[in-house]
């Protein structure tokens, strides 16, 4: 069999778009090697601890004779580097294109720069190392069982490696402290679970009796599994040992065992389903330094006693990511590698991290909802830096001291909605800079310590709602300076500081309804200086102390409703002057200190009720004359106004 090491085909060839490699070189011997730096007299670089995972990592993915010829981009076929007389064999072309500052591969750079300095000390060296020795994978005796090879014991495990050292087909794993020194590979399944563990339902069989349940697994040898690992619902299981694993065909599960303390999963490059690690409240590591690709979910939940997250060289995951209900992990900025997520991602409840920093620097797609949540000490959140478009929501909600957030710096278009909620220590948006566009809703809610709302700057469209709602801390809204499309409603309410809006200068239509409502501080609406058509109701409604709405002076249609009441400091409506339409019912009412109906002398049309009344300072008289002049398609009613 393969060793391990020769099985692993990065990803990130296919991932990245690499540029050509042009023509093979011819293969140089390492005494043509012309060294660029010095060797430390006291160097203890090898292959094993330097040149491989340098090989392994940024090269392999399509330098490997296991790559496809479809897939290895441009890199010519038969110079790989897949074992150690390989690398020898290409060193002064590896030498030549991978190292120093004009290096050219791999041709999408990123190489991190303590990789780089490590590979070239050992080049440097002489490249030290030795080849593999033979292992006994090398030549697999295959065992063909009628079903699945069951292990509940050590004397099982041990007359399992009399007959072979790979099982084609599946291995179940029942009981006791396993060790199977001679396990290479298994090409189906291989689950440690309880021996009533039910396959179809995915569930323990209660009605069983004498069942047993694994301690512990060591495999040494394990590279590869074909199928899915269920590692599940063991409740006195401790560890599992698989250092030499690299590849999982399947799902690999490690969950619900609640006494597990180890894991030794280093070698893992790639997993052809989802990866999950959930209910492990006593797993401290995860080690995950060599993972690069996930094609479904990877999912690390629920571990409350992990420390640390070292995802550093991993790419691509093809479904969801998650990383949730993790106290004890205080920095999640080896993600930065992360390149794209085709599901969801989500960071939830990770009650030790204060900032993402580079966390997720590298993300250029992910295809689901992003959502950053319930994270008790996340005081800033950046990162998502090149991050270009969302393609669906944004949602950051209920992180209670999250002060502010600048990050998705280069993001243009969001295609679903942006939701910023709950945030109560939220003050500063300084993020979104380049946003040009929002085709779904934007919703910034219920964050009542917010002072601005900068980082909208270059915003032009929304194609859905705009909410601005619960948001006490803020005094003027005065942001929103290029927006011209809204294709949804306008909301400004229950904002408990609020005392003026001097926004929408370029606003011209809202496709929706336009609501101004319970801003109790608020005195003056300004700046709607183009607005001249509310394609739904427009209403300005219990604002207690509202002085002024001077800033709808275009303002010539409201195909809905219109609605002014409750506001009792509003004397006039100046604003209102050019109003000629109301497609459905018009609502003056309860506003105590009205006085005068006079600018509104261009309103012709009311397509439904007009109702004028509990205007204490509003003669009823005029309030009478002005009914008399509007064609109404409802019902009048004028009455209880002041003074006749």
């Amino acid at each position: 069999m393969t060793p391990s090491l020769l099985l692993i085909a990065l990803s990130g060839c296919d991932a990245v778009s690499w540029l050509p490699h042009g023509d093979p070189p011819e293969p140089t011997d390492t005494t043509d090697v012309v060294f660029t730096g010095e060797c430390p007299p006291d160097s203890t670089l090898d292959y094993a601890n330097t040149g491989e995972g340098f090989i392994r990592t940024w090269c392999l993915s399509c330098h490997s004779a296991t790559v496809a010829v479809g897939s290895r981009q441009g890199a010519p076929e038969g110079v790989d580097f897949d074992s150690y007389d390989d690398v020898v064999n290409w060193l002064g072309r590896i030498e030549a294109r991978a190292t120093g500052a004009s290096a050219t591969m791999p041709p999408a750079g990123g190489v991190f720069e303590e990789d780089s300095v490590l590979f070239e000390e050992w080049i440097a060296c002489g490249a030290p190392g030795e080849a593999a020795a033979p292992a006994a994978c090398d030549a697999p005796i295959f065992v063909n069982p009628t079903g699945a090879v069951e292990i509940r014991s050590q004397a099982d495990a041990d007359a399992f490696c009399l007959e072979g050292n790979a099982i084609q087909g599946d291995l179940h794993v029942f009981g006791g402290e396993i060790t199977l020194d001679c396990l290479c590979e298994v090409t189906g399944d291989l689950w440690v679970v309880p021996s009533n563990y039910d396959e179809d339902n995915e569930t323990l069989d209660p009605t069983a009796t004498g069942v047993s349940q694994p301690i512990s697994l060591v495999a040494p040898l394990l590279s590869r599994v074909g199928g899915d690992v269920l590692v599940l619902w063991n409740d006195n299981f401790s560890s599992i040992s698989a250092p030499e694993l690299a590849s999982v065909d399947g799902a690999l599960t490690v969950r619900d065992n609640p006494l597990m303390g180890e894991l030794d999963l280093s070698a893992l490059t790639t997993v052809g389903g989802d990866l999950t690690f959930e209910d492990l409240p006593g797993l401290t590591a995860v080690p995950l330094a060599e993972l690069d690709t996930v094609s479904g979910d990877l999912i690390v939940a629920r571990l409350m006693a992990l420390s640390e997250l070292d995802v550093i060289r991993l790419r691509t995951v093809g479904g969801d990511l998650e990383f949730s209900d993790l106290p004890s992990v205080s920095d999640i900025e080896s993600t930065e590698t992360v390149e794209e997520v085709h599901g969801t991602l989500t960071i939830a409840r990770l009650d030790g991290v204060a900032e993402m920093g580079d966390a997720f620097f590298r993300l250029v797609r992910v295809d689901g909802v992003v959502t950053v949540e319930e994270n008790a000490s996340l005081t800033l959140l950046d990162g998502f830096t090149l991050l270009p478009v969302a393609t669906n929501d944004i949602i950051v909600r209920n992180n209670p001291v999250l002060t502010s957030m600048r990050g998705f710096d280069v993001m243009t278009l969001a295609q679903g909605d942006i939701r910023l909620e709950g945030n109560s220590d939220f003050k500063h948006v300084t993020g979104f800079v380049n946003l040009v566009e929002i085709e779904g809703q934007l919703a910034i809610e219920d964050n009542r310590g917010q002072e601005d709302m900068q980082g909208f700057a270059a915003l032009t469209t929304i194609g859905g709602d705009l909410i601005f709602e619960g948001n006490s801390g803020i005094a003027v809204l005065a942001e929103f300076g290029a927006l011209e499309t809204l294709g949804g409603d306008l909301v400004v309410a229950d904002n408990g500081q609020l005392a003026v809006m001097d926004a929408f200068p370029f606003l011209a239509e809202v496709e929706g309804n336009v609501l101004i409502q319970d801003n109790a501080d608020l005195v003056t609406v300004a700046r709607f200086t183009n607005l001249f058509r509310v394609g739904g109701s427009w209403s300005v409604n219990g604002n207690l102390g509202l002085e002024d709405i001077g800033g709808f002076g275009a303002l010539t249609a409201v195909e809905g409703n219109c609605r002014l009441y409750g506001n009792a400091q509003l004397t006039t409506i100046p604003g209102l002057g050019k109003l000629e339409f109301v497609g459905g019912y018009f609502h003056l009412r309860d506003n105590a200190s009205f006085k005068t109906v006079s600018s509104l002398s261009k309103m012709d049309v009311v397509g439904g009720d007009l109702v004028i009344t509990g205007n204490d300072a509003l003669p009823q008289a005029e309030a009478e004359a002005f009914a008399g002049a509007v064609s109404v398609g409802g019902t009048t009613y004028v009455a209880d106004n002041g003074v006749p």
